[in-house]
């Protein structure tokens, strides 16, 4: 069976066999010339693709193991023996398989401490939201809120912003609506069809540092050299570097709401786009939602069901939530905020929420005594 790399024996050629690889074996050589022809130092990459695995077996944040994921897979493609684009294709590769279950193992742990950290820190929230009932909100206590990008709000959406704008009104709501571009980061490449950009303005220039993230003259999909030669280790590249499956600007949204959260009781927020029914306009109140449980306390969050018809990969769909201005409400935002840097999240900041909601239902249950806070 051909493997993605030689093999060897016992996978010693392997550059994904961490605990095993060994290029001095006298059979490697004769087995990734038979891939193709070979050129002068061609062990040097492979080595480097090897050291990268290495570094990513003992990854200590969601961040860096999957930057190191990220790497390897582009290090891959230039890495000599490389059977990625063979015909007919690898169909199955033990020795990456072992690698990716280990990798995410790792992400994994990494992760429960961060959230057993996150709860540590809430727990007395968690405890008084338990013990008060409040009344449902006052139409004065509710915002509906949208972001929307400078050239949509005073363009072809318009006229779908006002009539948000007439909704709020008639139900006694305040309106925010939110244009500003809160992303002041570069995006500086668009390498393998992702959008590598820095965080912010402060880091801009950066990646100046890693000749690995410095595109070609003109060309913005084509890096100056391999990503075998990367490292997620380095902590200036974890602090300057955000990738994105989606232009900067759709993160946007996500902190226009957190902005907002704070200046009212209730939000509710909502994707420009989202339509609703005419029919519904002044028979049905958004606000009708924010309902008691049996016990008589109020949600912190409502997000909107995936009903079975939907798209199987949603299990959140970001264009419409209602967050309550309390301790957790603000966690929940907060903990989508720190999914920014999580490199490839798909759908963005859809995906970031999505994840969050998870994390907030997990240490929901483990204040109610049923798992741990960090297993979701």
């Amino acid at each position: 069976m051909e493997l993605l790399f030689p093999e060897g024996p016992n996978g010693a050629c392997h550059p994904l066999n961490v605990r095993g690889f060994s290029l001095e074996r006298p059979e490697c050589a004769a087995l990734y010339q038979g891939r193709g022809e070979l050129w002068n130092g061609w062990e040097y990459s492979v080595r480097q693709l090897a050291r990268l695995a290495a570094e990513g077996w003992n990854c200590t944040s969601v961040q860096e193991c999957a930057l190191n994921e990220l790497f390897i897979n582009l290090g891959s493609l230039t890495t000599p023996g490389f059977w990625g684009y063979r015909q007919p294709p690898v169909q199955h590769d033990h020795w990456r398989v072992r690698f990716w279950e280990g990798l995410a193992l790792r992400a994994r742990r990494a992760h429960r401490r961060q959230l057993k950290g996150a709860y540590a820190e809430h727990a007395a929230a968690f405890k008084e939201a338990e013990a008060v009932n409040e009344p449902r909100p006052l139409p004065s206590q509710v915002t509906l809120g949208v972001h929307a990008d400078p050239k949509s709000a005073a363009g072809p959406w318009k006229g779908q912003l006002e009539v948000w704008k007439a909704y709020a009104s008639v139900h006694g709501w305040r309106w925010h609506a939110d244009d500003t571009p809160y992303f002041d980061g570069t995006l500086f490449a668009k390498f393998f069809g992702l959008y590598w950009a820095s965080t912010d303005a402060a880091h801009a220039g950066f990646e100046r540092q890693f000749q690995y993230l410095i595109p070609m003259p003109g060309r913005m999909e084509i890096p100056t050299a391999s990503f075998v030669i990367a490292s997620a280790r380095s902590a200036a590249l974890r602090g300057g570097l955000v990738v994105f499956t989606q232009p900067p600007k759709y993160w946007d949204s996500l902190e226009a709401l957190h902005a907002v959260l704070p200046l009212n009781s209730w939000t509710i927020w909502i994707d420009y786009d989202f339509t609703m029914s005419p029919c519904c306009f002044e028979e049905f109140s958004l606000r009708d939602l924010i309902q008691p449980d049996g016990d008589g306390h109020l949600p912190h969050v409502i997000v909107r069901d995936s009903p079975r018809e939907d798209y199987h990969h949603h299990c959140a769909n970001a264009g419409f939530f209602i967050i309550r201005n309390s301790p957790i409400g603000r966690l929940f935002v907060d903990l989508a905020q720190q999914k920014r840097q999580w490199p490839g999240l798909p759908y963005g900041y859809q995906a970031a929420l999505a994840e969050s909601l998870l994390e907030l239902l997990g240490m929901e249950r483990g204040w109610r005594g049923e798992g741990a806070p960090g297993e979701t």
